[in-house]
Formats: C-alpha cells, structure tokens, sequence
C-alpha cells in the first residue's frame, strides 16, 4: 500500500471514476479534476497511508505536467492566423484579465492582512498547472495552495462563465474565447468549445498566451508586491 505504483492506481482510479461521474451528469459543477482531487483527499485520510509518501510518488505527473506545456505551443501554431488577424483585441483582453487577476488578488488580500507568501502562491491562479506550478516553485511559494487556486478558478470559471458572459451581453466568439482562456484556462476552454469551434480555438489560443505572459510580468508583478505596504 506504500508503493509508488499503488498511489498512482489510487489517483488514476479516483479521476476516472470523477470522469466517469461528470459524463453521466453532464453539470459545469462535475468537474472531474476537481472532484478526482476530493476523493483521494478523502482516501488518504481513510487509508493507513501518509500524504508524504504519496507527494513523493507523484512526481511522473510533475514531468507530464512540464510535457502539456510544451504541448500549448500546438493550439499557438494552428490559431496563427486567428491570432494575426485579431491580435490587438486578443492580447489586450489577455493582458486586462492578467492585471485584473493580480489586482484583485493583492488588492483583497492586502485588505484582509493575508502573508505574502500565500498571495503569491495565488497570483498564478488563472494560468494552468503546468506553468503556475513550476513558476510557484521558482519562487519558492506554496506549491500546494497555486494547485488549489488554480482548479477552484477553472471550474468557477467553467460554471459561472458562460452565464455571466450572456448577463452582460457578450456573444462575439472572439471575445468569449478570450474571457473562458484567459481566466479559467483547461476547464474554461472544454466550456468553449462546447459553446463553438471558434470559441474553443480562441480559449485555447489564450492559455498559451496567458501562460507566456504572466510568467515574463510576474518579477514585475513581484516588485509591486514588495512596495506596497
């Protein structure tokens, strides 16, 4: 029961029945990552196991983890022309939701008198895994609290997304491809392309970008951080 090799059967025995679970259901709030992550929480707290050994064994997900961000460089290469031809609505709305994002974060945080090292842990929240992860741990953050932020904003995102974006009367695929992309990444843009094929293109066109971006701004983003007092 201590092996690596059970820790890897238990995770990917509890998402497959998550996905199993979201398919049947077919709700936003059946996400299956977010739901594959309760259920091992709760077998490890059960089971005579100890979370220190399973942290260890997961480290062929943090190389699969690095092997998808390679793999954002695709949608990047087959939206190209997308991107050439509406790049300035693109890249601004990636670069408003990245400001928003960090904003938000230090602004509330700040308010509620919350450490720094936990608010940089969310700073990367609307980026995915496979990049907020190793930037976090670059940084020497909590590693376990980005991984958190990241899925709780991805599936709130694939949930309240769509609705909010039909409340205020945003129906260009452009546009919404670029909200679900750049704010709730993976889980916003399975959403997207549910919605269309332009959609989804854009959303997974912003991952990519999102990614990129924050990671350059974030010593920027660092500094700010150190001058507010």
């Amino acid at each position: 029961m201590t092996s690596s090799f059970f820790y890897i059967a238990l995770t990917l025995a509890a998402y497959a029945l998550a996905l199993k679970a979201s398919k049947r259901l077919k709700h936003p709030l059946a996400n299956p990552l977010f739901w594959s992550a309760v259920i091992v929480i709760i077998l490890i707290y059960l089971l005579p196991v100890s979370f220190e050994d399973y942290f260890s064994s997961m480290t062929i997900f943090d190389m699969l983890l690095l092997l998808s961000t390679v793999s954002l460089a695709v949608p990047l290469y087959k939206n190209l022309d997308s991107l050439k031809k509406n790049a300035l609505p693109i890249l601004g709305g990636v670069l408003v939701g990245i400001v928003v994002s960090a904003g938000t974060i230090i602004l509330f945080t700040k308010l509620l008198g919350i450490d720094k090292d936990l608010i940089i842990a969310l700073l990367p929240k609307s980026i995915t895994l496979g990049m907020s992860l190793p930037l976090i741990e670059e940084v020497g953050g909590y590693s376990a609290i980005t991984a958190f932020s990241v899925i709780i904003t991805g599936t709130s995102g694939a949930v309240f997304g769509p609705s909010i974006l039909r409340a205020i009367r945003v129906d260009d695929p452009i546009a919404v491809g670029v909200a679900l992309g750049t704010t709730s990444h993976v889980s916003g843009t399975a959403v997207a392309y549910e919605m269309g094929e332009v959609e989804g293109s854009i959303a997974s066109l912003c991952i990519a970008i999102t990614g990129l971006i924050t990671i350059m701004l974030f010593p920027l983003i660092l500094m700010i951080l150190d001058a507010l007092p």
